[in-house]
């Protein structure tokens, strides 16, 4: 089973797509497949380097990349929760679930962080009046 296994990590750990559009439907399609969890590795690690270069972009930029992580984090909840969903150990189909839960949990604060940023950004666009004595 080890040569399989080698041979579906090289198959399914090919180069990230510049494009961060093409990387994350690269990456929900390998959620929602078969791939072993270790083939997700250099997806992973390459968003998460887009993540950190997107704090420099200001409140646009980081409403942009949440809205675009939603998908990801929605189909890394399901992917776990399927997985779990599936016969097997109990323990590992209970570790799986707990997997699922935590990135449903991060789906749920993304939402919350994207109404955040969506609302602070809006609340500096109101328009100001001045405060001053009553006429």
């Amino acid at each position: 089973m080890l040569p399989n296994l080698q041979t579906l990590i090289q198959r399914d750990n090919a180069a990230i797509a510049a494009d961060p559009a093409e990387a994350r439907a690269a990456l929900i399609s390998k959620l929602r497949g078969e791939a072993p969890y270790i083939a997700l590795k250099a997806d992973m690690q390459a968003l998460a380097e887009r993540n950190r270069a997107t704090l420099a972009g200001g409140s646009q930029a980081v409403r942009a990349h949440l809205a675009d992580q939603l998908p990801l984090l929605e189909a890394l909840a399901l992917r776990f929760f399927n997985d779990a969903a599936k016969g097997g150990n109990a323990s590992a189909r209970q570790a799986l679930a707990g997997v699922g839960l935590n990135a449903q949990k991060v789906l749920i604060a993304s939402l919350l962080a994207l109404h955040k940023v969506t609302q602070d950004e809006m609340d500096s666009n109101a328009l100001r009046l001045p405060h001053g004595q009553a006429d």
